[in-house]
């Protein structure tokens, strides 16, 4: 029952910060995805390296220490999250040539079919040209499309991605029977973010973590949550203490320290899949007893969290086929320092901390340990 409600708990919370996301995205082509997606490979990727370790393991052959608890973290929006802009060299797919055409024909023609098949003729002689394309608009964290429609009578909303296409080629007009250039046509594709940032100043996430040690001044430490609601994760964490080998290793007053390896990867249906690691190193002094401590720890090292896509969009590519869109990109945070506390009241575990990098993040552990 507890699996099951903390499965609930944390595909909840990706349910919403993805929700629609795969028709959102069959609207996009590559470059478009890059640009609405790039927030979240920072943020999130930060969120699966956050939290993974508290007190560095004694230097023990075998010491009993466990600890099971949910980790939160959340990492902050840097100010330029919630807007992208990015231009290029293409040529014109069947979809964005559909609503430049829509926009060249107008509403002259009061006929629908008529307007329709005007509109169809004009796309025929866009689609493939090369011309100058600036994408722009909300990312996945930003404003809320108020309405879903693509009505290319009247001007885009800022709320939406827009598509701006510059071209000196002239066209055959039926709705006014002479050539008309294409000149510069913005169209909207009525698709928005879904409004995070109005609520959250960063990406939340939660994982289940348990920790096991101490053997060989080795503690380890997973993450696992069952596929539910297209949503699955795992990770697993090793924290080494070197001080178990080497004399020389061990630090004065008490202090321990340990090097670390954390690996996450979590999926959400099958066209994204983030992945992130960190290393480094790590230094705890626990003040107290036992079961009435408290262990302030520093930390130091690198990281890396990568997002996959792969996904049809639902219009087609000059082959007259939908065109499959496959990327990876990486996230921006790569050094990072790390400081918390751990603090253990009877069998009541409790760690927070705050890591500093391009995209800080913070984390909140509450638990049992023994």
């Amino acid at each position: 029952m507890k699996k099951h409600t903390l499965g609930i708990l944390l595909a909840g919370i990706a349910s919403w910060a993805f929700a629609g996301i795969n028709d959102d995205l069959q609207k996009l082509g590559t470059d478009a995805a890059k640009g609405y997606l790039k927030p979240i490979v920072s943020t999130l990727g930060a969120d699966l390296n956050q939290g993974w370790f508290r007190e560095a393991p004694k230097p023990e052959l075998f010491g009993l220490d466990i600890s099971a608890k949910v980790v939160a973290a959340g990492t902050m929006f840097n100010s330029d999250a919630e807007q992208f802009s990015a231009t290029t060299t293409t040529n014109i797919d069947e979809n964005v040539a559909k609503l430049v055409a829509a926009q060249i024909v107008g509403t002259s023609l009061a006929d629908t079919a008529l307007r329709k098949a005007a509109i169809t003729q004009v796309a025929n002689q866009l689609k493939g040209l090369s011309m100058t394309m600036t994408l722009a608009g909300p990312t996945i964290i930003g404003p809320k499309k108020k309405s879903s429609s693509q009505d290319v009578t009247t001007a885009p909303s800022p709320d939406e991605i827009t598509y701006t296409v510059t071209s000196p080629v002239k066209v055959y007009n039926p709705a006014t029977h002479d050539s008309t250039p294409v000149g510069t046509k913005t169209v909207g594709m009525g698709l928005g973010g879904v409004g995070q940032s109005k609520y959250f100043i960063g990406v939340p996430a939660a994982f289940p973590q348990l920790t096991i040690g101490t053997l060989a001044g080795t503690q380890l430490a997973i993450r696992y949550c069952p596929t539910f609601r297209e949503f699955s994760f795992f990770g697993f964490g090793i924290s080494h203490n070197p001080g178990f080998w080497f004399d020389q290793a061990q630090l004065p007053l008490g202090i321990n320290s340990s090097v670390t390896f954390a690996y996450s990867s979590f999926n959400y249906g099958d066209y994204m899949k983030f992945s992130g690691w960190n290393a480094g190193l790590q230094a705890s002094r626990r003040f107290g007893f036992r079961f009435l401590n408290f262990a302030p720890y520093v930390g130091v090292g690198v990281e890396k969290a990568t997002l996959e896509v792969s996904y049809l969009t639902d219009f087609n590519g000059l082959d007259g086929k939908p065109i499959q869109v496959n990327f990876s990109s990486t996230g921006e945070n790569f050094y990072r320092a790390t400081a918390g506390l751990n603090l253990r009241l009877g069998v009541i575990d409790i760690s927070g901390d705050y890591t500093l990098a391009k995209y800080t993040s913070a984390s909140v552990g509450l638990g049992l340990g023994f």
